[in-house]
């Protein structure tokens, strides 16, 4: 799966795409596969370390179709 990503704090520049194994949703968690997302202020303070150590991959807010749910709730 492609994810932007950033792996050190920083301005917007040290956001890149990088390719990434597609992760496996534990019970309690779904797969999305996302169509589009937005950069919200939340995940600037991430970025710029203002929260300390966080999820490194963007996209807090998304909107997509549910790809897997282990529950089969979904």
């Amino acid at each position: 799966m492609k994810a932007m990503v950033f792996n050190q704090f920083g301005a917007a520049d040290t956001l890149k795409i990088e390719t990434l194994e597609k992760p496996i949703p534990a019970v309690g968690e779904i797969l999305i596969r996302v169509k589009a997302f937005g950069i919200n202020r939340s995940e600037t303070y991430m970025r710029q370390g203002l929260w300390g150590e966080v999820a490194k991959v963007s996209g807090i807010e998304c909107v997509g179709t549910v790809e897997h749910d282990p529950s089969g709730e979904i």
